[in-house]
């Protein structure tokens, strides 16, 4: 969302006079309440915690968002490569590599089906 955008849409909810969670009001508005604000009112959730609702114009904008450095960019792409490699298909495609690695002989497969979407469900191996 740009800030022109933004601007707009927080002009029309002060003109409203609208009441918003944090939660809400951090994540349309980019806006917190200011400090000293008090709550319009509280609700109680299905959980039993409560949360607070705030008048918007009661509310401070948040600042702007940094731009990332080349380091957290850099750890971003890694963390997403880790992630799948972590996961339960990547753990399983690496024990599929390293059995295949063995040049094995094939005795046997079960799959679900003959398309590109089936699923090997058994594997028979031996090695040669």
């Amino acid at each position: 969302m740009n800030n022109d955008e933004l601007a707009t849409r927080r002009a029309q909810a002060i003109a409203e006079d609208r009441c918003f969670s944090k939660g809400r009001l951090r994540d349309e508005f980019r806006m917190k309440p200011a400090p000293g604000a008090e709550p319009v009112k509280w609700y109680k959730n299905t959980y039993g915690g409560r949360f607070a609702v705030y008048r918007i114009a009661d509310c401070v904008p948040m600042r702007e968002k940094r731009p990332l450095t080349s380091k957290q960019q850099l750890a971003g792409q890694r963390l997403s490569v880790l992630s799948r490699l972590n996961s339960t298909s990547g753990r399983m495609a690496r024990q599929a590599y390293d059995w295949l690695s063995l040049a094995p002989l094939f005795l046997d497969t079960e799959t679900t089906g003959l398309d590109n979407t089936a699923e090997a469900l058994e594997i028979g191996l031996t090695d040669a």
